[in-house]
């Protein structure tokens, strides 16, 4: 895919995502819920078409119905136990192979947090989807939605909706509209990587093999290569003008694609040294830069090298991408983090690494996760965990054909990638990164693990 059509693609995503989430329609769209707005009459107590969610009644929050005519809505609330669970259902019918929006508009007060205390979502053919992206439309306002996608095939699936509140004893949420209607099909997100797996010895690794293996990637057209940390040597250090920088610079902008790797970066002017991944992009400019997080200890102890302070995430013409350097992996936080904040692709970089750690890294957040090294190989694992280079039905279907190099013992892997490609495996609607929204707990762990962390005695 050229430049041109790679831009257009992630601006066609953007495009779709902001008119699903300004609730515009691409179409003349019919809701499928038959009494979405709740204007049909009232029977047991709930809107014509909806019942309770059963659970334990003890535990049940109150529910009732009220507004105007043409501004109805259901009332949820906490029973005054910080235990109450509970909310309402309704049914639809949904065609196959078909991609919808599914779309709730509520108010809430302050002491709700969807995220904890609100479950939306619609189960069809065994496959229950979440609606975990919200926007505030004012303070107390807000507007969740989930694309959700239907198996292939002739006919239709029965589908349930729910609507849940729990664990909170006080709060309050006013459901004004619920609607499911028919959508776009997300268009695939594709894009060709390239990483790569040795040289063993220390004396081949260098600059003139990485040289070789950028023109061979570069002749096959991908869109974003990663070079392993330290490429150009571990103790070599260097400033940005050094020639491992200029080498990357050069070549993303020869080939026109993305090129980062780690260097040893010398920052003379604060006398510093980092382990620093720098991301170049097809016009050979510098846009990225991610000192390590986690140091490993030689590093630390013996080599001077100063820990990074942040993450941040970097964006291309086809996504965003964040780095996780080597040691990195050993600890979960840098990935959750890019994840939490929208990144595609994770960049791997690293001396050498434990393949069964990019299983969960990659799982965990529903994430691609591309790994060059020098000792430990290279690979590609996709949103579930799986290493592409398996060759299954499963990792073809999101990656294709994988495509192997041999320059001077670097052994290269190219592979194309769809990154528009829910968990569930549908291949029509965006990936949902992290399961923050699936814990189903009163409280964060967060604080709780910070205080241990920095607890140093034993008690």
């Amino acid at each position: 895919m050229s430049t041109v059509s790679k831009s257009l693609c992630y601006s066609q995503t953007l495009l779709w995502l902001c008119m699903v989430a300004s609730g515009i329609a691409w179409a003349q769209e019919t809701n499928l819920v038959p009494n979405g707005s709740f204007q049909c009459p009232i029977v047991n107590g709930l809107p014509e078409g909806w019942e309770k969610v059963p659970g334990r009644d003890s535990l049940s929050p109150r529910i009732l119905c009220g507004g105007r005519q043409k501004q109805r809505y259901v009332l949820i609330s906490g029973n005054g136990n910080a235990d109450c669970v509970g909310g309402i259902s309704t049914k639809v019918n949904l065609p196959l192979g078909k991609t919808y929006c599914l779309r709730v508009q509520f108010k809430m007060t302050r002491d709700v947090n969807p995220l904890l205390n609100l479950l939306y979502e619609i189960s069809h053919g065994g496959v229950s989807q979440q609606i975990v992206e919200f926007h505030r439309l004012s303070d107390s306002r807000a507007v969740g939605e989930a694309m959700v996608v239907t198996s292939d095939g002739q006919g239709s699936v029965s589908a349930e909706i729910r609507l849940i509140y729990h664990l909170c004893a006080k709060g309050k949420i006013w459901i004004e509209k619920v609607s499911l209607t028919e959508t776009d099909t997300m268009p695939p997100r594709k894009v060709r990587v390239a990483c790569t797996g040795g040289p063993d010895s220390l004396e081949e690794y260098g600059l003139p093999t990485f040289q070789k293996a950028l023109d061979a990637v570069g002749r096959k057209k991908v869109d974003l290569v990663l070079l392993p940390e330290y490429f150009h040597g571990e103790y070599v250090q260097e400033p940005l003008s050094g020639p491992s920088a200029t080498l990357m610079s050069q070549k993303a902008k020869e080939y026109a694609m993305y090129v980062a790797g780690t260097i040893g970066l010398h920052d003379e002017a604060k006398d510093r040294v980092y382990n620093a991944a720098l991301l170049y992009d097809r016009q050979g400019n510098l846009i990225g830069r991610y000192d390590k997080f986690h140091l490993y200890g030689p590093e630390l102890h013996s080599d001077g090298i100063t820990p990074g302070e942040s993450v941040p995430l970097f964006q291309t013409d086809f996504g965003r991408v964040g780095f996780m350097t080597c040691y990195d992996s050993w600890f979960a936080d840098v990935a959750e983090l890019l994840a939490l904040r929208g990144a595609d692709i994770i960049l791997f970089p690293s001396l050498g690494f434990d393949r069964a750690l990019m299983h969960a890294r990659s799982l965990d957040n529903c994430i691609y996760i591309v790994a060059s090294s020098r000792s430990g190989g290279n690979g590609i694992w996709d949103i579930f965990g799986r290493e592409i280079a398996a060759g299954t039905p499963e990792t073809k279907s999101l990656s294709g054909d994988v495509l192997r190099l041999n320059v001077d013992g670097l052994d290269i892997m190219i592979a194309e990638i769809n990154l528009n490609v829910p968990p569930n495996g549908g291949g029509r609607s965006p990936v949902i990164r992290t399961k923050r929204h699936l814990g189903n707990q009163r409280f964060w762990l967060e604080q709780q693990i910070l205080d241990e962390k920095c607890r140093w005695w034993q008690e």
